[in-house]
């Protein structure tokens, strides 16, 4: 497989499409280093899962390695074999 860059990763685009979340003290160390837009995250440590605005569930997952069972609130999680996967490893072969 023959493999060239993929979206976004030519000349300035990476910095334009792209930005880098980096805690307060490591802002100017960051700044030099890149040019695109820097995020500055505070209050990290204290984040719990009820914090969450669109997934604040929190299920009983258990993973049954013996039996490959994975069981949501005693649910069982079934996925169906998946037919068609766009934009898989067929769309880079050169």
């Amino acid at each position: 497989m023959i493999q060239g860059g993929l979206w976004g990763s030519l000349g300035a685009a990476p910095q334009r499409l792209s930005a880098v979340f980096v805690a307060a003290r490591a802002h100017d160390a960051m700044s030099s280093r890149w040019s695109g837009p820097i995020g500055v995250v505070r209050g990290t440590r204290t984040v719990v899962k009820g914090d969450l605005v669109r997934n604040g569930a929190t299920p009983d997952v258990v993973v049954d390695g013996e039996r490959r069972e994975v069981r949501i609130n005693g649910e069982p999680a079934v996925l169906a074999p998946v037919g068609d996967l766009p934009l898989n490893r067929a769309y880079f072969l050169a």
